[in-house]
């Protein structure tokens, strides 16, 4: 693995900048350019910051790359601000007009860090009933948002300068693990103390649902640093207190008890010297190589590989690929086909219109897409053991 010695003294400085304890010991004068990029791409440069600002000023980094980190963290501040404002406005006309809510994601995760403005976190995720539709866009409209986009399980909001909203009335979008057994997702939530409409998890409810959006982070192309940070900082304040019999059961149910393992595995092994192999390097090598949201090459190269199944050959996973692309799923059909969703049955009619609408109208278009399947097979390969191991190849 490139760069093992930085990589393992920049987990030993977030750990160090997170819990104090052990000053991480450099094996030789870190690259700190190649640190900072890893930084910048995986969204944890105010965690960052953190930690230099406690090493003694001989071993932090150059001025340049420390004034950088400082100017984030004081963008971090400021959004940070303006995040926790936006989410207690909403929360508030929620519970005032009766809107059921729940706060998802990065809003609750932000409690187990030192600070919460280093923690940085792109959108406000928050649930409600899909039959109040309505009344959430009302609301939203009034607070001075727009409805930037909708798709298949949200709806997604923006104000400005940098307030993202993402209104979800879908826990996981169909076809992902995990969209069954959040069929009637509100059957797991509990009402917030003193409150009727604002609602939570258990945290054992919210390690499963960290764990179920994480790996379909990795199996549609990876997910970043930050992740396992999260899985760090929220075991170490929960692990003693969570009821394991549990949550060992639902991700059985799920099959996601191999995953959580290597995933709590690797935390351990990054930030509390747990003991290195070469799955692990691999593994490691795949999510640094990630950035905070995954990239379009682990995304092609992951899609091949669990659509190649499990010990079936890439070859397999290409055709499957570019069958997937003529004959669109039902989901995203319907996002196309609007009269899909009363009539279901007109599906193979939608894929023949679609077909014919492409070969007349957008055949350039068409042919750059199933040209984009192509993949470097190695990678494939090497992207389909990793998901196998995590046995992340089947929904």
């Amino acid at each position: 693995m490139e760069k093992r010695e930085d990589l393992y003294y920049l987990f030993g400085l977030i750990r160090y900048g997170l819990s104090g304890g052990e000053k991480p010991a450099a094996a030789g004068a870190p690259d700190w350019e190649y640190l900072y990029n890893v930084c910048r791409r995986h969204k944890i440069e105010e965690m960052v910051c953190v930690a230099a600002e406690k090493l003694p000023e001989d071993e932090r980094p150059p001025e340049e790359i420390m004034k950088k980190l400082h100017q984030s963290w004081e963008r971090g501040m400021a959004r940070e601000a303006v995040q926790h404002f936006s989410l207690e406005e909403l929360l508030e006309s929620f519970e005032e007009q009766g809107i059921d809510c729940l706060p998802l994601k990065g809003a609750l995760m932000k409690q187990f860090y030192p600070r919460p403005d280093i923690r940085k976190m792109a959108d406000l995720d928050i649930l409600y009933r899909r039959e109040q539709e309505d009344a959430v866009d009302k609301i939203l409209k009034s607070k001075g948002y727009v409805c930037d986009h909708k798709d298949n399980h949200h709806n997604v909001y923006f104000r400005r300068p940098y307030m993202n909203v993402e209104m979800h009335y879908e826990l996981i979008e169909e076809g992902e693990r995990g969209a069954g057994y959040y069929a009637d997702v509100w059957e797991r939530a509990l009402p917030e103390e003193r409150k009727k409409h604002i609602y939570r998890f258990t945290w054992e409810d919210f390690y499963i649902y960290m764990l179920i959006h994480l790996a379909k982070h990795i199996r549609n192309g990876g997910s970043g640093i930050r992740s396992v940070v999260d899985i760090r900082q929220f075991l170490e304040n929960k692990q003693s207190s969570l009821k394991w019999d549990y949550i060992d059961g639902e991700l059985r149910k799920l099959h996601l008890k191999k995953f959580e393992l290597h995933m709590r595995r690797l935390a351990e092994i990054w930030f509390d010297h747990g003991e290195q192999s070469e799955y692990y390097d691999s593994l490691t090598e795949f999510i640094v190589g990630s950035g905070a949201y995954g990239l379009s090459e682990n995304a092609k190269a992951n899609y091949v590989a669990k659509l190649s199944g499990k010990r079936k050959g890439i070859g397999v996973g290409i055709l499957r690929a570019r069958l997937r692309m003529i004959f669109l799923p039902f989901p995203y059909m319907k996002m196309q086909y609007s009269c899909l969703e009363k009539f279901p049955f007109l599906l193979p009619v939608a894929w023949i219109m679609r077909i014919f609408r492409t070969c007349f109208k957008r055949r350039g278009r068409a042919s750059q897409a199933l040209r984009g399947v192509k993949v470097d097979k190695d990678a494939a390969l090497r992207q389909q053991e990793l998901l196998e191991e995590l046995e992340l190849w089947q929904i």
